[in-house]
């Protein structure tokens, strides 16, 4: 099995400046975009936020395959059965990731998430780097597992979507948004090691990412809800 970094990505949970346009989310200033808001850490070592003010109702529960993506404590509480898989991670397994059960290419391990998105994953501490260059500013949903081919609670194409990838306030934090859309889906934080988080609330919550091992850059994320992969 490839040994890929863990991927990270962070999504307002509170206090978030966002545009009225982006899903799921509130939005106290409008003047603000999400290109322009800081984008704090849900709570540290808990569950990812699933109020209303996050989420569209319904759209966490409409991103959770079943009771396999149920909270967890280890990788060894998520005993779903298997899940698909994109291409490019044949040999996926459970993992707990901040809390979450999720279906993922560096499986089986236990990630916990501090306040300060530092990750430890089976006692290895990584945290969040100060300076990363912006490697893509669109792409596309080039393959999806089953429960993501529309954005999880809408009827919003997700499968084939065209996006944005966008620097956030925070540093080595990258957002991403459906091409003409006002679809915010979230964003995610790299670390100096490779390891990569996100946090995508439609797609169920906390999510984890890899760099796929090809020729051009291609990002694969894992989350509560279904695999997918960001390409050029």
């Amino acid at each position: 099995m490839l040994r890929f970094g863990t991927i990270a990505l962070v999504l307002a949970a509170s206090g978030c400046n966002c545009s009225a346009d982006t899903s799921g989310l509130s939005d106290p200033d409008a003047t603000f975009s999400p290109r322009d808001a800081t984008i704090d850490p849900p709570d540290a070592l808990g569950p990812a936020p699933r109020d209303a003010a996050m989420v569209d109702a319904g759209s966490i529960d409409a991103g959770r395959l079943d009771a396999s993506t149920s909270p967890c404590l280890t990788a060894s509480d998520c005993r779903g059965p298997a899940q698909p898989s994109v291409l490019f991670c044949p040999d996926s397994r459970y993992s707990c990731i901040g809390n979450e059960c999720v279906w993922e290419c560096n499986g089986p391990r236990t990630c916990t998430i501090d306040a300060s998105e530092c990750a430890v994953c089976d006692g290895l501490r990584t945290c969040p780097g100060m300076r990363c260059g912006l490697m893509m500013s669109r792409g596309r949903i080039e393959d999806v597992t089953t429960g993501c081919f529309n954005l999880p609670g809408t009827n919003t194409p997700f499968a084939g979507a065209e996006v944005n990838l966008f620097s956030t306030a925070r540093p080595c934090s990258t957002g991403i948004e459906l091409t003409g859309s006002p679809s915010f889906v979230g964003a995610f934080l790299e670390h100096p090691q490779g390891d990569i988080f996100a946090f995508f609330p439609a797609l169920g919550g906390r999510c984890s990412g890899v760099q796929a091992p090809t020729g051009a850059i291609r990002f694969i994320f894992s989350c509560p809800a279904c695999q997918f992969v960001v390409g050029p």
